[in-house]
């Protein structure tokens, strides 16, 4: 799945960014002002695209937000809004970075939750030698989350990484299991790095290894694959 690699890897991230960004952006002086009026090109696909997939994505999250009535349904609705969702959130953050200054200001950026534009001046620290350190918390039924932080502080992230890269599976198998079966890869730039399941895997293993990376995109070492039992 895509992933905002600037959001914590949760719905409530997401719900939270999406308050921020469509409170501000869908003003009609800033539509107007940004280029996204409906008589234009992107006005249009905004409307028509954009729009209606946050629009699902906050119904389902309604429904997905209450722990006592969420079942397998309500879970694999947000999951699939948030599928839906995420690509043109990627399109859009990036169009209004690439604006210029004078139509879409570092000041409006901070508004809407986007980060501000690459300055083009840094120089990105090299990747860390080191794993990760991390610990795993099972805060509900069909919820795991992978805390990360710097070993060597036992907090935070080392001196000019992004973030983490989760490789994970989930199998049934107890033994056997290395990196190169872990097919499915997740991005974090906060911990903790959270997944939802369906109540099918209740009990399986959810196997990971993590590995930092920096603003370039260089890996460092992976982590022993792990794992823990899906609650």
């Amino acid at each position: 799945m895509t992933r905002i690699s600037w959001l914590d890897n949760s719905y409530q991230a997401l719900r939270h960014f999406l308050g921020m960004f469509v409170n501000y952006f869908v003003l009609p002086a800033n539509l107007t002002r940004f280029g996204f009026a409906d008589t234009t090109v992107l006005g249009k696909w905004f409307k028509e695209n954009v729009l209606p997939a946050i629009s699902a994505f906050l119904s389902a999250y309604t429904s997905w937000e209450n722990e006592k009535q969420r079942d397998k349904e309500k879970i694999d609705a947000i999951a699939a809004a948030r599928k839906d969702l995420e690509p043109l959130l990627k399109r859009m953050t990036g169009l209004l970075q690439a604006f210029p200054p004078e139509i879409v200001s570092d000041t409006d950026l901070d508004l809407m939750g986007i980060p501000p534009r690459p300055s083009g001046k840094r120089i990105p620290a090299p990747v860390a030698p080191n794993v990760p350190g991390y610990r795993t918390g099972l805060p509900e039924a069909f919820r795991v989350q992978v805390h990360f932080f710097d070993k060597a502080r036992g907090s935070g992230k080392p001196d000019g990484q992004h973030g983490v890269e989760i490789a994970s599976l989930v199998s049934t198998a107890t033994e056997g299991i290395t990196q190169a079966d872990l097919v499915h890869s997740s991005f974090d730039t906060n911990s903790p790095c959270t997944f939802d399941f369906p109540d099918t895997d209740r009990g399986k293993r959810f196997y990971f290894s993590l590995r930092w990376e920096n603003s370039r995109g260089e890996k460092g070492p992976w982590t022993p694959v792990d794992f823990t039992i899906i609650p």
